[in-house]
């Protein structure tokens, strides 16, 4: 394969490198939008990992306070 080189002045491109320089511009275009996707997700999974963590600390104070209530109404009932 041979590796794409810039011409030096007073030479011009062919049609074939100047599809091959459109064709790695335009890979290097995809890569950057695929870049700033991946950023951009990694941005959501780590705000969906805050939120789940919020919520399972939220979640584990609920059950904490039903079993102390729990507790309360059986010790009311073994007074009633």
């Amino acid at each position: 394969m041979s590796m794409f080189r810039l011409p030096v002045k007073g030479e011009s491109l062919t049609q074939t490198q100047i599809m091959r320089h459109d064709r790695v511009a335009g890979i290097g275009n995809k890569v950057k939008e695929v870049e700033e996707k991946m950023l951009q997700a990694d941005a959501k999974l780590a705000e969906a990992n805050k939120k789940s963590l919020e919520l399972k600390r939220k979640l584990r104070e609920l059950e904490s306070n039903e079993s102390v209530l729990q507790t309360q109404i059986e010790a009311l009932r073994k007074l009633g």
